[in-house]
């Protein structure tokens, strides 16, 4: 520690930030485990405004939750919650003020927005049609069929045993992307090829979906379109939407799916609770 200690004060010094901040929240780490939570905090601190300094948004988020973690652990949630959705403002707007080609493109922006603001699946977001599927004035879209490789079915439950139509309800925010998107468009595909044809989902990834994470440095294996739906699901969760209300926009049959993503949210508990000292003394 005390090299990188060094490092941070001769950055410092001569205003190199980008160094200072990379030092910092790699000696807040160590501090953190070696159960120095006070200097953990203080060299967070530090790493976080000089992020801030350089405008640096690829380490910023992961800055901000480092030392959102740490006032968590210190007790005080009201900072470390302000923190967390700093960091979440600063991920939205690296997607918004992206300027390359496939990102400025209003198919990637307002699919994208579609999708976590509903969690439907790929291929039901690739079968919506404008003229009978999407209602901007009411802020709906209705999901009647699915797309996989051009060929269309009708929409199935989780459990593919029945007809599962269903109209979803979309906030403003996703509204005015898809209107941007549209640009006065009242019929076709929602989403489709210069041939007025329906998206294929290897074309999405491959040319929209990966590059963006890998911009952003959140490129992992296994990383997909199914990615917004569980994001959806488990935000409704944690927003105390009942499983009924849960079940009718993602179009799950029973409580079966909606108990996996909440199992797969509380895995990530039991990790985080072992991080924190006893609340009452056993003495």
């Amino acid at each position: 520690m005390t090299y990188l200690e060094e490092a941070g004060d001769i950055s410092q010094k001569y205003s190199f930030y980008r160094t200072v901040g990379q030092s910092m929240i790699d000696l807040a780490g160590l501090y953190r485990d070696a159960s120095d939570l006070k200097s953990a905090e203080a060299r967070a601190v530090i790493g976080v405004d000089a992020s801030r300094r350089v405008g640096d948004r690829c380490y910023l988020p992961r800055d901000l939750t480092v030392l959102a973690d740490l006032k968590a652990l210190r007790g005080n949630p009201a900072q470390a919650e302000t923190l967390y959705e700093n960091a979440e403002d600063v991920i939205d707007g690296m997607l918004i003020n992206l300027h390359e080609a496939y990102w400025s493109s209003s198919v990637a922006g307002a699919m994208f927005a579609l999708a976590a603001g509903t969690g439907a699946r790929a291929g039901e977001l690739f079968a919506l049609r404008v003229e009978s599927d999407v209602n901007l004035n009411e802020q709906t879209v209705t999901i009647r069929r699915s797309v996989f490789e051009g060929e269309e079915n009708t929409s199935k439950s989780d459990t593919g045993d029945e007809d599962r139509t269903r109209t979803v309800p979309i906030d403003a925010s996703v509204v005015e992307e898809l209107k941007k998107h549209l640009k006065g468009r009242r019929s076709g595909y929602l989403f489709q090829t210069k041939n007025c044809t329906p998206l294929r989902l290897s074309n999405v990834l491959e040319d929209k979906l990966y590059p963006i994470l890998e911009k952003l440095k959140l490129a992992q294996p296994g990383a997909g379109m199914h990615a917004f739906r569980r994001g959806r699901i488990s935000h409704l969760v944690y927003s105390g939407v009942s499983r009924q209300v849960i079940r009718d926009w993602c179009g799950h049959s029973s409580d079966k799916m909606i108990d996996h993503y909440t199992k797969l949210l509380r895995q990530h508990h039991a990790p985080e609770m072992a991080k924190l000292k006893p609340l009452l003394d056993p003495s």
